[in-house]
């Protein structure tokens, strides 16, 4: 019984490590693509804040048509895929080089991938082309922590 009461309680904690670990945390500072889902229709070229993102960290992104970053569209769109684990040959044609167990990611249609430290976005319209967009970062403001003392 006492065995049993061990391995239960060594099963709970690292099942929680395990949810701990696989955890995704959006924070001001990563360096990973979180991806919204987001109708084409609310996404406006005009250059106004069309998606506002509440990161997990408490900072604010905001997503926004720019000429200059729409336009070096292909460079962030290869960041995103080798980023995904994809590879172009010298064809051009993509290429999964993962294990057999692994499976490739690959960008969702009609979804907003964010990546907050390069602060770009991209949208995959179901159409299956692709959109660049500005994302600017406000970051919380850090807790004030009292001591107590005046």
């Amino acid at each position: 019984m006492k065995n049993r009461k061990l391995y239960f309680k060594v099963l709970m904690i690292a099942s929680t490590l395990w949810m701990l670990g696989c955890a995704s945390f959006s924070t001001a500072s990563s360096n990973r693509w979180f991806e919204y889902e987001l109708l084409p229709s609310n996404i406006k070229l005009t250059g106004e804040v069309f998606m506002t993102v509440r990161l997990s960290d408490g900072s604010m992104c905001y997503v926004s048509y720019d000429e200059e970053i729409y336009s070096e569209g292909e460079f962030y769109y290869v960041i995103l895929m080798q980023d995904f684990g994809w590879h172009r040959d010298v064809e051009g044609k993509w290429s999964w080089r993962g294990t057999v167990d692994s499976k490739p990611r690959r960008p969702k249609l009609g979804h907003m991938h964010i990546n907050p430290q390069r602060q770009v976005a991209l949208y995959f319209y179901p159409s299956e082309t692709y959109g660049v967009f500005k994302v600017q970062i406000e970051k919380a403001p850090q807790s004030i922590i009292t001591t107590g003392v005046n």
